[in-house]
């Protein structure tokens, strides 16, 4: 029995130090951002990699959005850890944006040896704040090699932002484990420029626009191991 411990997103930068040559994938909307999504790596036992992220993203409604944050992969017990901020910037006319989903998924496949079985947790912590539409929401959901864990969300500006699903069991897995998490930020039609779903607190200077508070977008896992 392997149980697996969360990485604390607050010591990624000590993280960031292993080989690249086992990096996890980002993509945003079906567009790799990092990592080599044709072709992915798989992460040994005992490895760890992880990046740093900041790109932006344009629709073809010309509304733009920036995406930033960190994240972890590790197998040294396996966590996909990271933290992520999603901000509407403007678009061509200068207007308020229109309804935009943006999803955000990150992707790592692990070797764990034999694992044929497994229960895994996943939590989500999302907060709303600048000018955003109330319409805006997030979800979030943990799927190992296919099979998904449960929905968490959908989360909404001003209600509840804090969702966990400990305890999941998986059957009929098989080496390499592939493990994804796909959070997915609705932009509700009228959200202004500075609108964010995020897990960074809002500056004091704008707290008045909160809607939620402080985000943690994390997945934790807890995993049992069966030998063939």
């Amino acid at each position: 029995m392997i149980n697996l411990r969360r990485v604390l997103v607050g010591v990624l930068g000590g993280l960031l130090t292993a080989s690249a040559a086992f990096a996890g994938e980002i993509v945003l909307n079906g567009t790799c951002e990092y990592g080599n999504c044709a072709l992915p790596d798989v992460l040994g036992s005992g490895q760890t990699t992880g990046t740093l992220f900041d790109f932006t993203y344009t629709l073809a409604n010309t509304d733009e959005y920036l995406i930033n944050g960190g994240v972890t992969w590790s197998n040294a017990g396996i966590s996909l850890n990271f933290d992520a901020s999603v901000e509407y910037l403007g678009n061509g006319s200068g207007t308020a944006s229109q309804t935009d989903v943006l999803t955000l998924e990150f992707l790592q496949y692990y070797d764990e040896g034999s694992m044929t079985s497994g229960v895994f947790n996943e939590s989500y912590f999302a907060y709303f704040w600048g000018p955003i539409a109330g319409t805006s929401s997030t979800t979030g959901q943990l799927s190992i090699s296919g099979q998904s864990l449960p929905l968490l969300g959908p989360l909404h500006p001003g209600g509840s932002a804090d969702m966990f699903s400990p305890n999941n069991v998986l059957f009929g897995l098989s080496e390499p484990l592939l493990g994804v998490w796909t959070g997915v930020y609705t932009f509700g039609a009228g959200s202004n420029a500075g609108a964010t779903i995020s897990d960074e607190a809002p500056e004091p200077a704008s707290a008045v626009f909160a809607l939620g508070g402080l985000a943690l977008l994390v997945m934790r896992f807890r995993s049992g191991k069966q030998r063939a």
